[in-house]
């Protein structure tokens, strides 16, 4: 057992002395795909020791090094007419971590209007283990599909398609 070196109240989103229930630490507290045991001490105002408590906690990675696939007949995709077919496969994550669950979505591009803000993500399909999705549902416009993959443990991946989504580099 080795206690964080330094400053462990700068980890959590919490000050000392809170009365809140919950505690969180910060991103990157942790390394990734490593099991942690954090202990918390209570102590008396006086600065007498009086009690602990300890867990264990699995820290997981989001799946990766997958593909996300779209595919439909023809050279255009005209709305509530073609046939798409989204497909996820080859997705990657520690066996302790599987399932794996797949939600499909997509967002709205405006490549013409650069000051546009950004389009919200539209979920097709909520997560689960159905690796395809087949839709018309489709908006007019420039479509860009989106594919969450999400482990057991609720680490969750997102990838555009078009995108590398090799290794560590995957979108997020």
């Amino acid at each position: 057992e080795q206690p964080i070196e330094g400053n462990v109240l700068a980890l959590t989103k919490l000050a000392a002395n809170t009365t809140l229930h919950d505690m969180s630490f910060i991103n990157g507290a942790f390394k990734v795909d490593r099991t942690v045991r954090v202990k918390l001490n209570a102590q008396h105002p006086s600065n007498e020791r009086w009690g602990f408590t300890s867990q264990e906690v699995s820290i997981t990675a989001a799946p990766h090094s997958g593909d996300y696939s779209v595919q439909y007949e023809g050279t255009s995709i005209t709305t509530l007419t073609n046939e798409v077919i989204l497909g996820a496969s080859s997705w990657q994550d520690d066996p302790t971590n599987l399932p794996l669950e797949f939600q499909f979505g997509y967002q709205m591009e405006y490549p013409d209007e650069p000051n546009r803000p950004s389009s919200p993500t539209f979920v097709l399909q909520p997560f689960s283990r159905m690796i395809t999705l087949s839709t018309r549902a489709l908006p007019p416009g420039i479509v860009q599909p989106v594919l969450w993959i999400r482990n057991k443990h609720g680490h969750i991946r997102r990838a555009y398609y078009g995108c590398n989504l090799n290794g560590e580099t995957a979108s997020q």
